[in-house]
């Protein structure tokens, strides 16, 4: 269906657990703004993380993206972007 100007968006944020994995599409995003990035993801800790392919038939990672992960506490929001 065409979503062009109808503000339909989608999220994702994943907490980390030892040992533990997901699966997601990986995506580049050509002319991102970063600063806006940050202020509109302003709950979550913006993390550079390794990705690596399903068919696993490469050593190591394919690439790095952006991970979303929840801040910690309330506290740790208030470092960040102040009261």
């Amino acid at each position: 269906p065409e979503t062009e100007g109808s503000l339909q968006c989608s999220s994702l944020s994943v907490e980390k657990c030892e040992g533990s994995s997901v699966v997601v599409a990986v995506m580049e995003l050509p002319g991102l703004d970063w600063d806006a990035l940050a202020r509109r993801e302003e709950e979550y800790e913006l993390e550079l993380t390794p990705f690596h392919p399903l068919d696993q038939e490469q050593d190591g990672p394919m690439g790095e993206g952006l991970m979303c992960v929840p801040l910690a506490k309330d506290e740790d929001f208030v470092k960040k972007w102040g009261q």
